[in-house]
């Protein structure tokens, strides 16, 4: 029993490190889309700047771009996976051959099922909506130092 015991845990290690891998890819992938949404938009930014938009305003009008093209993401994102857990709750992934009979000896059924908790779905908003904040903040600030003559030059 020592043996599963460890097999479980050296699972669970992957996967957390598996989820961390797929969190900065994501991560990077929000500060890439910012900062060229930023960068592109500099032009502009500093027009608005020049006829008298203060910077937090623009900051503010970016930060509501990104706060609301995650929470489009976040919601698809639940959908999807909502309707493949949903799927996968209805109809396990049975397994069959050799597993059988390993499965069996530690007394679990041989089948893979998937969860539908509150919990997950929670969780997995909450920490893709602070990621999208927090690696935005960078270009947020870059936005917030602009000088409207640096803005209107740059092209």
């Amino acid at each position: 029993m020592p043996e599963f015991k460890q097999s479980i845990d050296f699972d669970n290690a992957t996967g957390i490190l598996f989820l961390f891998f797929l969190i900065v890819i994501v991560a990077f992938g929000i500060f890439n889309t910012v900062s060229m949404s930023v960068l592109e938009r500099s032009n502009e930014f500093g027009i608005c700047l020049a006829i008298g938009f203060k910077n937090k305003d623009l900051v503010l009008i970016v930060l509501f771009e990104v706060i609301f093209i995650a929470l489009i993401g976040i919601l698809f994102g639940n959908f999807l996976g909502f309707l493949f857990n949903y799927y996968l709750v209805k109809n396990p992934i049975n397994l069959g051959g050799k597993y059988i009979a390993v499965y069996e000896e530690f007394g679990f059924e041989p089948k893979f099922t998937s969860s539908l908790k509150p919990r997950i779905f929670i969780n997995t908003t909450l920490s893709m909506l602070f990621i999208s904040i927090v690696f935005s903040l960078f270009p947020l600030y870059k936005l917030y130092k602009l000088e409207p003559l640096k803005g209107i030059r740059f092209t």
